[in-house]
């Protein structure tokens, strides 16, 4: 499901997994000429205003992340986010080096 002024750059690097819901405002750009680009898994929520963006690197969402709203991921080399990850409101996560963020934090 998409909202309103979703934005979508060099599509053909962007993997989309099944149950997947983007609120408004949201930016995917998967730049870069050596690299996969962004692949999100199934069951995943992505809030307002949030960012993925990878310039020569890699992102992962697993499944059933939550992505609150105003977050931004950036990666120059990798960053994997793992299955049943919750991020709040305004996180920042920038992958200069291979990053892997697993879940859930709390049994």
């Amino acid at each position: 499901m998409f909202g309103k002024n979703i934005t979508l750059r060099h599509a053909k690097k962007i993997r989309i997994g099944n149950n997947v819901i983007f609120d408004d405002n949201i930016v995917l750009d998967a730049k870069g000429a050596n690299n996969k680009g962004i692949t999100i898994g199934n069951n995943v929520m992505v809030a307002r205003n949030t960012i993925i963006a990878c310039k020569e690197g890699d992102i992962t969402i697993g499944d059933n992340t939550n992505l609150s709203l105003n977050c931004a991921i950036h990666s120059e080399s990798r960053v994997e986010i793992g299955s049943n990850v919750l991020f709040a409101a305004y996180c920042y996560i920038v992958g200069a080096a291979a990053m892997i963020l697993k879940g859930p934090i709390f049994p």
